[in-house]
């Protein structure tokens, strides 16, 4: 079984998916949400996404209002949803409590992340803390997937997380890997 498996076979069950941000939004947490929403819609799903207050996007830099998407936040389609997504979030404090209480609603619920320091409380939680960014694993998740999914404005997304979360690809969490991916994603030309 591949360390993926469980998480793919729970994204390629769900018809309907929330997922959710941390608090003060880096990009890699934004880029993460979005991408992994538009990838899952490609799929036939009713994603929806949110912020922690699930009301605006105060809490998101203006820096980052040119990502694509990024009007989408706390857009309502489905009063329920079978699964919950928080990506980039190493605690239950940093999804806010607003957030927390339509997190755990969903049947079933999944944390994709990156970071060492961790509480877990998601029903499922995929960490690789030797990732320089969650927007890196699930680059690894959605070509394990379904490759083909994956289009320009998806790519974008994942690699403006990745910048980020490197410094440019100067911060030592930046391995061949991040390398690899960087230059697999550049291929859609965005």
């Amino acid at each position: 079984m591949n360390k993926y498996d469980v998480i793919i076979n729970k994204l390629k069950k769900a018809k309907t998916v929330a997922v959710f941000l941390h608090i003060n939004p880096d990009c890699d947490c934004i880029g993460s949400a979005i991408a992994l929403s538009k990838f899952l819609r490609k799929d036939g799903k009713n994603v929806d996404y949110f912020s922690p207050d699930l009301a605006s996007i105060s809490m998101i830099s203006d820096k980052y209002l040119f990502l694509p998407g990024i009007e989408e936040f706390n857009k309502i389609s489905c009063e329920r949803y079978e699964l919950s997504v928080g990506v980039d979030i190493g605690d239950v404090g940093r999804l806010g409590e607003i957030a927390f209480k339509k997190f755990i609603k969903s049947k079933d619920t999944i944390i994709i992340d990156h970071h060492e320091i961790h509480e877990d409380f998601a029903k499922y939680t995929y960490r690789e803390s030797n990732s320089a960014s969650t927007t890196q694993i699930l680059y690894k998740i959605m070509k394990q997937y379904n490759e083909s999914l994956i289009d320009s404005e998806i790519a974008m997304l994942l690699y403006a997380g990745m910048v980020t979360d490197t410094g440019c690809f100067s911060f030592e969490n930046t391995t061949s890997e991040t390398h690899c991916i960087a230059s697999e994603l550049m291929k859609y030309d965005f």
